[in-house]
């Protein structure tokens, strides 16, 4: 059962890797018995994301963010 709901409005300030100009995104659970987020762009509706969170597989995962990325 689909029940689209925009949860957020994401900025990113300067785009995404690879997709530089696209800098404004809606964040979506399309299926909520279901992991899955779907990240869409605003800018280029062709554009979307599957994503999901990691922390919900894995409690133990961690990244390190690079210092430029920290101060954005």
């Amino acid at each position: 059962m689909k029940n689209s709901k925009t949860n957020a409005c994401i900025t990113f300030e300067q785009g995404l890797p690879g997709y530089e100009n696209l800098k404004y995104f809606s964040l979506d659970q399309p299926y909520k018995e279901y992991p899955f987020f779907s990240l869409d762009s605003l800018d280029h509706k062709d554009i979307s994301f599957i994503i999901i969170n990691p922390f919900q597989f894995n409690k133990k995962y961690e990244f390190n963010l690079p210092a430029l990325q920290r101060s954005i």
